[in-house]
């Protein structure tokens, strides 16, 4: 029954509804998204850093590979774990 906070970063070609589908891939997943921060440069280069309640590293490896699926997204990786138990 435990959560967990990991935070993924994505790298993607910035497009409408980007950020939607990415959520989405959360939301269908059931799990919380607590933070997200998203920038995009002059090249359209969209950076999107997702803090997420996970439990257990399945769920994560799952999430990870459907948001890589995404249109748009180049790449996305766990940056980090926030802490334990939640």
């Amino acid at each position: 029954d435990s959560l967990y906070k990991v935070t993924a970063e994505i790298d993607a070609t910035d497009r409408a509804g980007l950020l939607t589908d990415i959520l989405i891939v959360a939301s269908e997943a059931k799990t919380t998204v607590s933070s997200v921060n998203a920038k995009v440069d002059k090249m359209k280069h969209a950076t999107i850093t997702l803090s997420l309640d996970i439990a257990n590293i399945s769920q994560l490896e799952s999430i990870l590979t459907k948001m890589r699926r995404v249109k748009g997204v180049h790449s996305v990786h766990r940056a980090s774990t926030v802490g334990g138990a939640t």
